[in-house]
């Protein structure tokens, strides 16, 4: 292998090409050959499949309605005056000759009342048998009518198929309406031929046998059985694939040949219907197509290869050229000029690369400084906001009122009241006067502890503070008034939701070089949805809570990148946790 390669290494170039566009040709010809004939069995396979699934429901349905219709008239042809009267009377164990008279007369009235009967058993609750055909007594099936006579009354007016040869059995107990009491059992035989009119319009000429299965797994009647080994096993492997009443395919393997199997269920008494088809009827036709195909591309490839010859020939007069410039964008000379020394197609090309080359280099230069202009503005947009939040009342009329009123308070000995304003002027004194971006973890700490006081003293002892706030973390850069929307998130949507006593945790720590706060209580928690960002943009009209977190969301990733942020974990009942991981860096004021 070695050596065949380091011979096409030494031939020339048009002899390369060559080459390589004959055994590309032959490539692409055994590939377009062997896809197409896959695809076209595929195809062939699943228009089959199609269509066997198809008349496997109009058959399935055909056969409910047959079977429906023979079950409705035994039962009403069983339910008549004269039989129920006549089975009534020959309950005891003498036999009454005028009786079985009558009984006699009855069952000839009833198996000439129908054409598909070829045959009516009757055995009264005396276990006295009385029999009538319209063949000879020899064509009788011999039965265990007392095994019989018990497996019918323990179906209590349900139908029992079965195959008996080219017959089908039909047996139903017979039950007194007015008393419920089984007064016998009756089993009538119908040719199989009876049935043929249901499937012989449908049945597609691809498939090699049909066979209908009843819910015990019996053979009730079949179409072309063929092997009956292998109708057997497409039996079980039709039940070994679900067996539901859906139509479903499998494959099976037999005597070295392939199969598909199809069935279907009926939905009212669980019958199956399984078919066998062959896949060499499938890929029948097949085999011609493909060698057709296969003639037409040896003759478009030796059409090809002489074209090819031609073309090869000139392009290897400039396709130096062209390999000078792509040698140039490969080197990462973005700066070099590309000059051709003519003007041919390759010579065009590579004068398409160098325009292609300085539109690449403005592009880029041009994406970087609109991110750049895009990050910027959007932070200043988002600190004006916050700006603009802060300005909207006027702070020194707010603290003079506050203090008013923190001192009426306290002359009427309201000291916690005068406590809570003092505490509510302090944090709005801080929400007006810090107007940096960013704070010391000291001062966030120290604001948001304000805020979870007068959350305490509103809530009388339904809701509690932690704190687990290393000293060394104190120092550490924070964003302004990050924690205050978080804690009132978790006690807004959390502990009010929930009964009992909320708890909420405030932790901060190093994790892996960077600064993590968190955030966690016990309130009712959601669910949170598993292709939605964790903090989605809130739409108009959105929830405070959402604008919140979406802001906080917004100032860190736009302050410190993209692998800043919040992070949130929650469930129903148990509680949420929010992560909000920063940069680990002193501030700086």
């Amino acid at each position: 292998m070695k050596c065949l390669y380091s011979r096409f290494l030494d031939l020339s170039l048009r002899t390369k090409l060559l080459v390589s566009f004959l055994l590309v040709m032959a490539t692409l010809v055994t590939v377009t050959g062997a896809t197409n004939y896959a695809l076209s069995y595929n195809i062939n396979r699943s228009l089959a499949l199609r269509y066997t699934n198809a008349a496997n429901a109009q058959m399935i349905m055909s056969l409910e309605q047959r079977t429906q219709d023979i079950e409705d008239t035994l039962f009403l042809q069983t339910q008549s005056p004269g039989l129920l009267r006549a089975l009534g009377a020959a309950q005891g164990a003498t036999e009454d000759f005028s009786n079985r008279q009558r009984l006699v007369a009855e069952l000839e009235s009833l198996l000439h009342a129908s054409d598909y009967y070829d045959y009516v058993l009757l055995m009264d609750g005396g276990g006295r048998l009385y029999e009538l055909t319209k063949r000879s007594k020899e064509d009788l099936p011999d039965l265990d009518l007392a095994a019989l006579q018990q497996e019918l009354y323990a179906l209590r007016g349900s139908c029992s198929w079965t195959q008996d040869g080219d017959t089908i059995r039909v047996g139903r107990s017979i039950i007194s309406a007015q008393n419920l009491q089984d007064l016998g059992t009756i089993v009538v035989g119908i040719p199989a031929s009876a049935f043929e009119g249901f499937y012989s319009d449908v049945r597609d000429s691809s498939i090699d046998s049909t066979a209908f299965y009843n819910a015990q797994g019996e053979p009730i009647f079949a179409v072309e059985p063929g092997d009956p080994a292998l109708q057997r096993l497409a039996y079980e492997t039709y039940l070994q694939g679900g067996g539901t009443r859906e139509p479903s395919f499998s494959t099976l393997d037999y005597g070295g040949e392939s199969y598909l199997v199809t069935g279907m269920s009926s939905r009212r008494q669980d019958w199956k219907l399984v078919n066998v088809i062959d896949t060499r009827f499938i890929a029948r036709d097949l085999r011609i197509i493909l060698r057709t195909i296969f003639l037409l591309c040896g003759v478009l490839l030796l059409f090809a290869v002489l074209i090819a010859v031609l073309i090869s020939r000139s392009m290897t007069e400039n396709v130096d050229i062209l390999m000078k410039n792509i040698d140039i964008i490969a080197s990462g000379d973005w700066g070099g000029k590309v000059v051709p020394t003519s003007r041919d197609e390759i010579g065009r090309l590579a004068l398409r690369f160098d325009f292609m080359r300085e539109r690449i280099i403005a592009l880029g230069e041009q994406v970087a400084s609109e991110r750049e202009d895009r990050k910027a503005q959007e932070l200043r947009l988002l600190e004006a906001r916050y700006a603009a939040l802060r300005s909207q009342y006027n702070p020194h009329f707010l603290y003079n009122v506050l203090d008013s009123i923190s001192s009426l308070a306290l002359l009427r000995g309201e000291e916690e009241i005068s406590s809570m304003i003092i505490m509510l002027t302090d944090m709005l004194r801080a929400s007006v006067s810090r107007t940096a971006p960013a704070a010391p973890l000291r001062d966030e700490v120290e604001y948001v502890s304000k805020f979870t006081t007068l959350y305490e003293q509103i809530y009388q002892g339904n809701v509690g503070f932690t704190y687990d706030v290393p000293s060394g973390l104190m120092g550490m850069e924070a964003p302004s008034f990050v924690l205050q929307p978080l804690v009132e998130n978790a006690v807004l949507h959390g502990i009010e939701r929930k009964s009992g006593v909320g708890q909420v945790l405030i932790h901060a720590e190093e994790r892996a070089g960077d600064l993590v706060l968190t955030v966690v209580d016990n309130g009712a928690g959601f669910e949170l949805p598993p292709d939605e960002a964790l903090v989605p943009r809130p739409a108009g009209g959105g929830h405070h809570a959402h604008i919140g977190l979406y802001n906080v969301q917004e100032r860190i990733r736009l302050r410190y990148g993209e692998g800043y942020g919040l992070f949130i974990e929650s469930k129903p009942g148990a509680g949420t946790k929010v992560e909000v991981r920063l940069p680990l860096r002193p501030y700086a004021d």
